[in-house]
């Protein structure tokens, strides 16, 4: 519903244009579903994340399912093929990776082991254990799920494995928590065009620092970086084209956003983060 205002602008936008947007609802039935359109424009994420347990999701699925059937022809923005990936922490690291390194792009993403935390708060995992897969205090804890349940952007920056409340369950990705002077750029995408925007992000990391610190990386506090920071700390257009054009031959993907940060001291420039279909806030999509 907050979304929705600014959706309806969007429709305006579309119609201007000669392109007419019509709602799919997969709460109805096949016989209600269109079969004549030109261009499938969905986020079915979190109803494919749920649906292995959700039987309401499930049945959106199948509609959905029966929908692509029915318009064989029409372009999909975008194919679940290339969005899976980046539903699971796990694989969507392994993949930034995989395509920096592949592509020699000047990227690089944190240490990162898939982990289930009742293994670490059951003593079966230790500080020590982690280290010993190459990584490092401060360690960042997400859950693996990047959507489809209510605490995917629940994060928790930790030094020991004491520090992790029984709040967080199942199976996550641990990291190396990297200082990088409180700012994350934020890349949107649409087609070839990109945004790079900064946004607000946690501290630096420092001796005094109370952890554990939990916090929700989609609720930010007031920030206003100084023009000196975001002239020598803004990533590369080059290197973002290039990193934009990878993960579009790769997996796909027209409309995704990536979020990166820049390594406070070394300058190093890490991927930490991919969705699918932003909120592209404070883009202006009239391009």
């Amino acid at each position: 519903p907050k979304k929705r205002p600014k959706f309806d602008e969007f429709v305006m936008f579309a119609r201007e244009q000669g392109i007419e947007m019509v709602d799919l609802n997969l709460d109805s039935s096949v016989s209600e579903l269109p079969n004549d359109l030109d261009c499938i424009l969905h986020k079915i994420t979190d109803d494919y994340a749920k649906s292995e347990r959700d039987e309401v999701c499930k049945a959106r699925m199948n509609l959905w399912n029966e929908l692509l059937k029915m318009n064989k022809k029409a372009t999909i923005l975008d194919p679940m093929d290339g969005i899976i990936p980046v539903l699971k922490r796990s694989s969507m690291m392994q993949m930034l990776q995989d395509l920096a390194s592949s592509s020699n792009l000047p990227f690089s993403t944190p240490a990162c082991k898939h982990v289930n935390v009742e293994d670490i708060l059951s003593h079966k995992v230790s500080t020590q254990d982690l280290t010993a897969l190459g990584l490092r205090p401060p360690f960042l804890c997400k859950l693996d799920a990047a959507c489809g349940v209510d605490n995917a952007h629940v994060m928790t920056v930790f030094n020991d494995v004491s520090q992790l409340k029984a709040d967080v369950s199942g199976e996550c990705s641990i990291q190396n928590f990297v200082n990088h002077g409180g700012i994350i750029w934020k890349v949107y995408v649409i087609g070839n065009h990109f945004y790079i925007l900064p946004r607000p992000s946690l501290e630096d990391v420092r001796s005094d620092s109370q952890l554990p610190y939990s916090f929700n990386s989609q609720k930010s506090c007031a920030f206003k970086p100084n023009s000196s920071q975001e002239t020598v700390d803004r990533p590369k257009d080059e290197d973002v084209r290039k990193l934009n054009n990878v993960i579009r031959e790769k997996l796909g993907l027209t409309l995704y956003g990536v979020d990166i940060i820049v390594e406070a001291g070394t300058k190093r420039q890490f991927l930490i983060d991919m969705n699918y279909f932003p909120g592209y806030h404070g883009v202006n999509f009239r391009i």
